[in-house]
């Protein structure tokens, strides 16, 4: 993982509410992760073997809804009617 992502991680946490919801953190009483406990977490995440359950998880869950995710460089997920256009982080 590189700098620039660990860092952009970090940035994105205060920089999107999105992110705060989804972490339930409220950056003005509790303070973000440091980058060195995300990527524990990741590494933790990647040792077990998880991450590969989660995004099956998230698939099957999609997939009952009628998306599809796409994996590479990002994460998209597209509708079965318009796989030309991306889902917002919402979907």
């Amino acid at each position: 993982m590189s700098d620039e992502f660990r860092s952009g991680m970090h940035l994105a946490i205060y920089d999107r509410n999105s992110f705060q919801r989804f972490l339930s953190l409220d950056i003005v009483g509790e303070n973000v992760p440091e980058e060195t406990t995300i990527l524990n977490f990741r590494h933790g995440l990647e040792t077990h073997r998880l991450t590969e359950a989660i995004f099956a998880e998230i698939g099957t869950h999609l997939a009952q809804k009628g998306l599809t995710m796409k994996t590479g460089e990002g994460t998209q997920i597209y509708t079965g009617s318009f796989k030309n256009r991306r889902c917002s982080t919402a979907c």
